[in-house]
């Protein structure tokens, strides 16, 4: 739940900044005639408004930090604002250009919330993307898409293969850092799993290192050095476990 705060709160101002950068872009690279400028600083403010609530709830009450909603609508906030920009920024048929940044934000939330949060920013880039590919009328004239179930099977392989990666990642992270919580509140009979994976990567290697520095360290802290006994540490930690 801390984490989580503190992940929502530096994350906002990289929003703050995302924002600034996209709009110069827009302006950049749109010739002045093509801006739609009421729609896009309706976006833009519906989006500071969405960060600004989400850190100002996290800042005023931590209770709620924990609660599932919250980045969901920061993540919904980011893909919505990302559909809405294309939208009134290209003609139909470069709208894929969506799903390649909807790669970006699809990815970061199963790394940050987990692998559900993730899935769920993946499906709603697919329905944001047929939205404004094709179900509404293009706010631009120009050419239709081209292949648009080939483009949502691709971003689905893609995302749905970063979501597993990155979410699964995270469940790895998570187990480490608990087992480092019950190292530190004293109790040392415990086995990580995450040390025996299957499929051993630095994550597999970086517990070995913690399982064996336990180990070591119970063995140090549970014995007499004299006499190699089992001390009264060690008696009321087997007791415990």
């Amino acid at each position: 739940s801390e984490l989580q705060r503190e992940v929502v709160l530096w994350q906002r101002w990289v929003r703050y900044v995302a924002l600034v950068l996209a709009g110069a872009a827009v302006i950049l690279t749109g010739g002045a005639q093509d801006i739609a400028v009421m729609p896009l600083l309706a976006v833009a403010g519906g989006y500071i408004a969405v960060v600004f609530f989400v850190g100002l709830v996290v800042q005023r009450s931590p209770v709620t930090t924990s609660r599932p909603w919250l980045p969901a609508l920061l993540v919904t906030s980011d893909l919505v604002a990302m559909a809405a920009t294309i939208y009134f920024t290209s003609v139909p048929i470069v709208t894929n250009r969506f799903l390649i940044l909807a790669l970006l934000s699809v990815p970061l939330a199963a790394f940050y919330f987990g692998t559900v949060l993730g899935a769920y920013a993946m499906l709603l880039s697919a329905v944001l993307y047929v939205a404004i590919a094709g179900a509404l009328t293009p706010f631009l004239p120009g050419a239709a898409p081209i292949s648009i179930p080939a483009n949502l099977a691709l971003f689905g392989i893609v995302a749905g293969v970063l979501t597993y990666l990155f979410g699964r990642f995270r469940a790895r992270m998570n187990q480490l850092r608990l087992f480092c919580k019950i190292i530190e509140e004293g109790d040392l009979a415990g086995h990580l799993e995450l040390s025996s994976a299957k499929y051993p990567d630095d994550l597999t290697l970086l517990a070995r290192s913690f399982d064996a520095m336990r180990s070591g360290l119970a063995e140090q802290i549970g014995t007499d050095p004299l006499t190699g006994l089992l001390n009264r540490r060690a008696l009321e930690a087997r007791l415990k476990a």
